[in-house]
């Protein structure tokens, strides 16, 4: 499926995409040096993905089929990220997280925002290898975790946030529900485990440019945001497009806590998420809803009651 959904970008010269030859002229230049007129003056910036992968690439491959190719890791982390969180948030393999193969082309590919998208591809992957590392060694969770956060903060500052979000959404209620019960050992081991990954990027974050200007922040209204949800079906065909929307929104409508759900639909709160996700230029429109993040956690809750009662001393079954 992800090379069914590569075959239109390497089925034209320039993919049409509105940033997307901005993207190719940074490219070349920071693979050149920066030439006689630029100087290439590196900084850890939050919107660095593109900058660190590419010009590399380009050392064996042509810049054009480089810049491809960055698209299709976009569209491998975005799919794949929703495949395994799926896998890890249900305990088992569905057929509904390839839904995520329709969403990969939107507005906000369409307009060239490749850095965020490709950082909400590593904020699933990483979301989902946060579960999937639960009960394991503290230290390798702890570490991969940290690299997630890094990669995430490197690649745009909006999807740093959305993973963070995530973070917080899942381990929020168990860490109140301990708070609640007194139990300050259990809470101070998830604090501990929680924490570290986010210590480098607000290093970063607050010893890097500090460069502040005049201009104030302006906030769009209530219906900007459901707008920036369509997005995601936004492409070419509008009345196509609106029929997809309302087909995701009857999803949506399946998936809400106390509803009759078949036992093969359990995925639609993942899908809407996705939906959040590249819908959302900004951390905190991108940020899932609290029934997302509560989902997983009811969702996983669900997977081991209905599994078979583990024998004394079995681990609980891992990603």
């Amino acid at each position: 499926m992800l090379t069914l959904a590569a075959v239109p970008l390497f089925s034209t010269v320039l993919p049409p995409l509105v940033d997307y030859p901005n993207h190719l002229a940074r490219m070349h230049l920071l693979a050149e040096g920066g030439k006689a007129f630029y100087a290439v003056r590196w900084a850890a910036l939050p919107n660095l993905a593109e900058d660190l992968i590419v010009p590399p690439l380009t050392w064996v491959l042509p810049l054009d089929t480089a810049g491809k190719l960055f698209l299709v890791m976009i569209f491998a982390l975005m799919a794949g990220g929703a495949v395994w969180l799926n896998r890890c948030a249900t305990g088992g393999w569905q057929l509904w997280p390839l839904l995520a193969f329709l969403l990969l082309y939107n507005r906000i590919l369409l307009w060239g925002f490749l850095n965020y998208l490709f950082g909400i591809g590593v904020a699933l992957v990483g979301a989902a290898a946060w579960l999937a590392l639960e009960g394991r060694r503290w230290w390798l969770r702890v570490l991969a975790s940290s690299l997630v956060a890094l990669a995430c903060f490197l690649s745009h500052i909006a999807a740093f946030g959305f993973y963070a979000l995530v973070i917080l959404g899942v381990e929020i209620v168990p860490a109140w529900g301990e708070f609640r019960a007194r139990q300050w050992t259990m809470l101070g081991r998830r604090i501990r485990m929680a924490a570290p990954q986010f210590v480098l990027p607000a290093v970063l974050f607050l010893g890097g440019p500090q460069d502040v200007t005049g201009e104030t922040v302006s906030y769009a209204g209530v219906w900007r945001k459901v707008d920036l949800l369509f997005s995601v079906f936004d492409n070419y065909n509008r009345a196509f497009d609106v029929a997809c929307f309302v087909l995701l929104l009857g999803l949506f409508s399946v998936s809400i806590p106390g509803s009759a759900v078949p036992a093969g639909l359990s995925l639609p709160p993942i899908c809407c998420c996705r939906a959040r996700c590249l819908a959302a230029p900004a951390p905190i429109a991108a940020c899932p809803p609290p029934s997302f993040c509560c989902w997983l956690r009811q969702a996983r809750r669900a997977f081991r009651a209905d599994a078979s009662p583990p024998q004394s001393g079995s681990q609980r079954q891992r990603c």
